[in-house]
C-alpha cells in the first residue's frame, strides 16, 4: 500500500515538474527599432561571453496606427550584433522571433533610470548615457509611466523584411 502511494506521489510530482519546466513558446513580432542605448553599441569583444543590447521596438499594427504599441527587446548574442548601424539608420522593418518575459517588464522611466553610464577613462566625464532615438522616430514622446512589455531575442532571430 505504501509503495503504491509513493509511486502515485512520484508520478504526480513528475507531471507537476514537467508542466512547470515547459519553456514559453516563441512568437514573431514585426515592426521597427525606434530607440537604443548607445552604451550597448560600444564595440564589444568577440568572445564566449554573451553580449546584450536593449531596444525599444514599435509594433507594426494597422489597427493601432494612432497609438502604436512600444515594447522592449532584450537581445542577446555572442560575437557581432546583427543590428548594424546601417539597419538602425535606415529604420528598416524587422521581423523578430521573441519569447515573452514578464520578469523584465518595466516602465519607461525605470528603463531610463537603469541605463549604465559610460565614462571617459582619463577625464571621468560621462560620454554615453540615456537612449538615442532612430532618426525616423526622433519626434516620438513616451510617457514616463508607459509600461514596456519585455521580449527576449537571440542572434539569428532578427530578419529584415522591408524598407521603411
Amino acid at each position: 500500500m505504501r509503495l503504491a502511494r509513493l509511486a502515485i506521489l512520484l508520478g504526480l510530482s513528475a507531471v507537476a515538474l514537467s508542466t512547470v519546466a515547459v519553456p514559453k513558446q516563441k512568437t514573431t513580432i514585426t515592426g521597427w527599432i525606434i530607440a537604443y542605448r548607445p552604451i550597448d553599441r560600444v564595440p564589444q569583444a568577440t568572445s564566449a561571453i554573451p553580449n546584450r543590447e536593449l531596444f525599444l521596438f514599435q509594433l507594426e499594427d494597422q489597427r493601432q496606427h494612432n497609438n502604436p504599441a512600444i515594447v522592449k527587446i532584450d537581445y542577446g548574442y555572442s560575437g557581432n550584433s546583427e543590428v548594424t548601424e546601417q539597419l538602425l539608420h535606415e529604420a528598416l522593418t524587422l521581423r523578430v522571433k521573441v519569447k515573452r518575459s514578464s520578469g523584465c517588464d518595466q516602465s519607461f522611466s525605470d528603463f531610463l533610470s537603469n541605463i549604465p553610464k559610460g565614462k571617459d577613462e582619463q577625464s571621468g566625464m560621462e560620454v554615453l548615457n540615456g537612449i538615442a532615438f532612430v532618426e525616423r522616430f526622433k519626434n516620438i514622446e513616451l510617457a514616463p509611466d508607459l509600461m514596456l512589455k519585455c521580449y527576449i531575442a537571440q542572434k539569428g532571430e532578427i530578419q529584415v523584411v522591408g524598407d521603411k
